[in-house]
């Protein structure tokens, strides 16, 4: 009688876990995992969007277990890592070293808008393409 208790027991707590707990330590918003299309830039000196097209099929790929790819052909470091603290990202570095944070002003199933710390305010605003 007590093994048939324990096993019950077991299998709530093991059908209770789910891949969302997993996202939810990692503080990924499902909404990010995907490949993403810069599509416009905000300049802050301009006060205005610009379009953008890189003429790559996407631009950043976000994958669930915190790798990032860049299809940026000058980029020095194009996969690499992230982590998310609140609404900001941190990508590290070719040598494992976490660098300034990029701001996620918004974020939708749709569209991506990250702020970028490196100059005035900028944005560059995503579309997603692709789970």
């Amino acid at each position: 009688m007590k093994n048939i208790i324990f096993t019950i027991i077991l299998a709530v707590i093991t059908l209770s876990c789910s891949k969302n707990d997993k996202d939810n330590q990692n503080n990924i918003p499902p909404e990010l995992i995907g490949k993403w299309k810069i599509t416009s830039m905000y300049v802050v000196i301009e006060n205005q969007w610009t379009n953008l097209d890189s003429n790559y099929a996407y631009d950043v790929w976000y994958k669930e277990n915190s790798t990032v790819i860049f299809t940026e052909s000058n980029s020095n470091c194009p996969i690499t890592n992230y982590s998310i603290t609140g609404n900001k990202i941190f990508y590290s570095s070719c040598d494992g070293k976490s660098e300034f944070p990029y701001i996620i002003e918004s974020l939708t199933e749709s569209e991506l808008i990250i702020i970028t710390p490196h100059f005035e305010g900028d944005k560059y605003k995503y579309q997603k393409i692709a789970e």
